[in-house]
């Protein structure tokens, strides 16, 4: 698994972070987390090809989650038309406001067999022989739908919390604490570092990140953080935009 971070802000970009984005390559394969981030800008500027991305997965509506996923998949209904991809919303309010969207703007339709809008549930949503996504229902947005996700490959385990109930992240997922994993991102956008390093600390993970931290308190928190690392039996960082990790 190669996971490349692609926005790594909270919910508002900075001058450094774009919101939240992830991009997990598996072989050939590729898949998005979340799309807050100009997603299509980021990846053309790579030089990364649309094709090989074969799912997306949101783990809430906001914006900073979701905005810029809708150019890239506007882009890849009337542009890149090699793209063929399921993508997994929290709402149908949100999948809804999606398709009406494209149909408003792209004038020949919205090509649903190759951009296939599917609504995550609990449990397993997605097994296509190379990755197994499972996922874990969260409090972030109560009474509204929001979830935390593993991902499974090459014998690997990769967890996702997404957003976190604020201030006390009572919803970190209770089965990253309880069976091992190779790579555990999390947030400290809705409370303290020391909130949410606590939870890791006690999680048998290779190693931890730390993302999408509320910009009024970066520093303290990189400091923070930094601080913990440097006794922690795992290894902890915070990602920039840019920045790639091999599981």
């Amino acid at each position: 698994m190669k996971i490349t971070f692609l926005g790594t802000s909270h919910g508002v970009p900075s001058e450094s972070r774009s919101c939240s984005s992830i991009l997990l390559e598996v072989g050939e394969k590729a898949y998005l987390i979340d799309g807050g981030a100009p997603v299509a800008d980021i990846l053309i500027k790579m030089g990364f090809d649309f094709s090989k991305i074969k799912a997306v997965f949101t783990s809430h509506s906001h914006s900073d989650h979701t905005y810029g996923m809708l150019q890239f998949i506007s882009l890849c209904n009337w542009h890149s038309k090699a793209v063929e991809m399921d993508i997994f919303l929290t709402e149908q309010e949100l999948s809804d406001a999606i398709k009406n969207l494209l149909l408003a703007t792209d004038k020949d339709g919205f090509d649903e067999a190759r951009l296939r809008l599917k609504l995550a549930t609990e449990g397993e949503i997605y097994n296509d022989g190379t990755l197994k996504v499972t996922a874990i229902p969260t409090k972030h947005m109560e009474p509204y739908p929001s979830f935390a996700f593993i991902f499974e490959a090459e014998g690997k385990r990769f967890i996702y919390t997404g957003d976190l109930k604020g201030k006390t992240a009572e919803d970190f997922p209770e089965i990253a604490q309880k069976e091992p994993s190779d790579f555990i991102v999390t947030e400290s956008a809705h409370f303290k570092a020391e909130v949410i390093l606590e939870k890791l600390l006690n999680c048998p993970t290779k190693c931890a990140a730390i993302t999408h931290i509320y910009s009024a308190d970066i520093h303290a928190t990189v400091d923070t953080i930094k601080s913990t690392a440097k006794t922690s039996k795992i290894p902890l960082f915070v990602p920039n935009d840019g920045d790639e990790f091999i599981i």
